[in-house]
């Protein structure tokens, strides 16, 4: 292995080289890269040691071939050196250093073998919390015993003692030469152990009829049709190997002859787990097309205690158009399903008619981080937390089965599978391939928020029967306290309301220093929003990178009476909708009768600094054609997504607001702040709301 080969020459004969020169320290993972020219040394840290692990020779446009036969390519971004798979999907990201500790080379010292172990879970590990473990502690328990160790063996086991107490399957310690492993956590269960060509030959002969099929002879996947035209798929595995073909590859050929079953039956009773890429690859072809977020990952930033993480990230999908998402899906799961094979679990379990059957899983959700030890052993351990859309964790707990099944030796001796018996029971008690059911009509108009969020909302109005205006007020993410809004019109798509684009906008101003010219809107991601018929839904957004994502769990919160799930008389028809003014574009206000004469008002707006500002309050109406508010209010304090708090949400009153109708699609608009002189604008109406009666002359262009 050549080591820091020279290769300055490379900078002067291609400018593009220049851009990659130099230190790099990974942001995960504790590994740095020195770039000189075109060869790359990639070196394993900790904050004292560093030592060689591989050197490769990049291309002028900065791509690159590993020894395993990967492809993969840097990119510059913001100051950072990326590394991205053949996918174009992040593998590492690097930050620019000044300086690395001293390369070492190989030794077998148990003091230094010791503190580069210890130092690579300090560093990297990211479930200290969860296992109650007091590392510095531990470390002041073991070094000395450690040091004092006659002989490889006995190293060996000081380690694990070490690492025993972090109780975690995917902790091991290997020690290649001898052929021995510590695992920290629990194996796997031995019910399960070794048994799966067993149980898989006991579907064939007794619910198939004959021999599960393969495709391509990949292992991994395996098929066939049980009783009552369901579709069975054992999926033993989402590893990749040298010698399997693409799993995405396999996977087509294998859905095509389950794509008209009743139902699909997925076994992950047997399934260890493997790449995050394989499981993106199964769920985009199992979701709707409108669901494109999966699950939500935490990474710990690589450096000393207490443990850091990356901003949590929301994994996005890209759904393909499909039928199966209609049809009962039943996943089948052990105590041995782990790892990715639970986070297809965490992006499914609230899909309508997906059901898991069999035993609670492992509860081992991150990918395995390898670390290389100077004495030639290596270590596996978790830098990474996992979390279901609305933020609950299942480490160590596993994820629990909606029909607990218990499996037995007398069963499988009888030829019976009691999980295969539940799944065909659940599939045969739901309909045929049916659609999901439709958006509510127009009983969804009004007030939404989350219970766990008090603090944020939702404004919504059916302007037709496939359209729905929408507001979403909230935060900045950037911790500020500073608000932000998003508005969308959805659009119904296969029983879901789908926002393709969510806009936002720049460079308004409040007050009457406003100029249309100043104002600019600003896409700003996609939304959905799955309705659990008139008293619930879930509203899922991705956005840019400072807005990875975020699932919310809704509740109406003031709906207007009358329509659909409202019951009495509707308060001021007249003045129900979206309003706007011409000249002042980016804002606008949206008006929703509460009761038979309550009307709640929101405001989407910006601040005299020309930030996002959103005002929200209740009043009354006058007569059919003006109404009052005596306060709106404007929240602050809060932030976008899992670091929201709702008792970080204050507010206060900025003033008065009223609204006096001209014509049925005019009115005058006035708000005045305490202590000040009203701002008075000529609004028109934007939208209606759907399934109030107007008068005739309400031609508002919808």
């Amino acid at each position: 292995m050549r080591w820091l080969a020279a290769g300055l020459l490379w900078a002067w004969l291609s400018p593009i080289l220049a851009q990659y020169e130099g230190l790099w320290q990974g942001r995960f993972a504790g590994v740095a890269l020195v770039i000189e020219g075109r060869e790359v040394s990639l070196v394993q840290v900790t904050q004292d040691h560093a030592w060689p692990l591989d050197t490769f020779v990049h291309d002028a446009d900065g791509g690159f071939d590993t020894g395993d036969g990967r492809r993969y390519r840097f990119q510059r971004v913001d100051g950072r050196l990326d590394i991205l798979d053949a996918r174009d999907q992040l593998f590492l990201s690097f930050v620019p250093t000044d300086s690395l500790p001293p390369v070492q080379s190989p030794t077998g010292d148990p003091a230094t073998v010791f503190d580069v172990f210890w130092a690579s879970f300090a560093e990297n590990y990211a479930l200290f919390d969860l296992a109650g473990v007091d590392w510095a502690a531990e470390r002041h328990l073991w070094r000395e015993q450690a040091m004092a160790a006659g002989s490889p063996g006995a190293l060996f086991d000081h380690l694990a003692g070490l690492i025993a107490p972090l109780d975690d399957r995917h902790t091991t310690l290997v020690r290649p030469e001898a052929g021995q492993l510590f695992r920290s956590g629990p194996a796997s269960d031995p019910f399960w152990r070794g048994q799966e060509n067993a149980f898989l030959d006991n579907i064939a002969r007794h619910y198939l009829g004959q021999p599960l099929q393969t495709r391509g002879a990949d292992p991994r996947l395996r098929f066939g049709i049980l009783p009552g035209d369901v579709g069975y798929l054992s999926v033993s595995n989402f590893l990749d190997a040298s010698g399997l073909p693409d799993f995405a590859t396999t996977l087509e050929r294998v859905l095509e002859p389950l794509q008209q079953t009743r139902g699909l039956v997925i076994d992950f009773r047997f399934n260890p787990g493997g790449i995050d890429r394989n499981t993106r690859t199964l769920l985009e072809r199992i979701l709707p097309p409108s669901r494109t977020l999966a699950y939500v990952r935490e990474r710990r930033l690589s450096g000393p205690l207490p443990a850091a993480f990356d901003a949590p990230e929301v994994r996005v999908l890209s759904p393909a158009n499909n039928a199966f998402h209609r049809r009962p899906m039943v996943f089948l799961t052990a105590h041995d399903t782990a790892s990715a094979a639970e986070t297809v679990l965490l992006a499914v379990m609230d899909l309508p008619r997906a059901v898991q059957v069999g035993e609670v899983t492992a509860g081992v959700f991150s990918n395995l981080l390898v670390r290389y030890l100077p004495n030639g052993w290596y270590a596996t351990l978790s830098n990474e937390r996992y979390y279901s859309l609305d933020g609950i964790s299942y480490e160590r707990a596993g994820i629990a089965p909606h029909i607990d099944i218990a499996q037995s030796d007398y069963d499988f001796i009888n030829g019976v599978d009691p999980a295969v018996d539940a799944a065909l029971a659940v599939i045969d008690a739901q309909p045929e391939a049916v659609d999901a059911p439709a958006t509510p009509g127009t009983g969804i108009s009004g007030l939404w928020y989350d219970p766990a969020r008090d603090g944020e909302g939702w404004h919504l109005q059916r302007v037709d029967d496939d359209r729905v205006f929408v507001t979403f007020y909230t935060f900045d993410p950037d911790g500020s306290g500073a608000q932000d809004w998003l508005v969308g019109l959805g659009e119904e798509v296969d029983g879901e309301l789908v926002l393709d684009e969510l806009l936002t906008a720049r460079g308004g101003r409040f007050g009457a220093d406003a100029s249309a010219l100043a104002v600019e809107t600003v896409p700003w991601g996609r939304g959905v929003m799955r309705f659990e018929g008139c008293d619930g839904a879930v509203a899922s957004l991705s956005g840019p990178d400072s807005h990875r994502g975020f699932v919310f769990r809704l509740r109406p919160l003031s709906r207007i009476p009358g329509l659909g799930c409202g019951s009495g008389n509707v308060g001021a028809p007249a003045l129900a909708g979206s309003w706007y003014v011409p000249s002042r574009p980016g804002e606008g206000w949206l008006i929703s009768p509460s009761g038979a004469d309550d009307v709640v008002v929101s405001w989407y707006t910006f601040d005299e600094a020309g930030r996002r500002r959103w005002l929200i309050g209740t009043g009354r109406t006058e007569g059919s054609s003006s109404l009052v508010v005596p306060n709106l209010f404007r929240a602050f304090g809060a932030t976008w997504g899992h670091g929201f708090r709702p008792e970080d949400a204050t507010s206060e009153s900025l003033g008065a607001f009223s609204v006096s109708l001209q014509g049925c699609d005019t009115a005058e608009v006035s708000f005045t702040p305490p202590g000040q002189a009203p701002l008075r604008f000529s609004a028109r109406r934007l939208t209606h709301v759907a399934g109030i009666d107007y008068p005739a002359d309400c031609t508002a262009s919808d």
